[in-house]
């Protein structure tokens, strides 16, 4: 009885969630939100940042499949095990 009433609960609470913000949950910044003034933070926020500058800006994003996350994915992926094949190989070659 108590987890139905909880249910209850929970699908009212998402309910007045999803009016409240119909395009969606906004991201709180942890600075300016939540009040972190650890200069850490800062630094590893700024960080962050430029890395994702980077990433977007990288030819695996902008040349191959700029639209489609699942097919760079698996380019990488088969990047990787053809990196994999390559180590694997030269171990033989140096063993024989």
């Amino acid at each position: 009885v108590q987890r139905i009433e909880a249910r209850r609960n929970l699908s009212v609470t998402l309910k007045e969630v999803q009016k409240r913000f119909p395009q969606g949950i906004p991201l709180l910044d942890p600075i300016q939100d939540l009040k972190i003034t650890d200069p850490n933070l800062t630094t590893f926020m700024d960080r962050a940042k430029a890395l994702k500058e980077r990433m977007d800006q990288h030819a695996l994003c902008t040349t191959y499949y700029p639209d489609n996350e699942s097919q760079r994915t698996q380019l990488v992926h088969l990047y990787e095990t053809k990196v994999n094949y390559l180590q694997r190989a030269k171990a033989l070659k140096d063993e024989a």
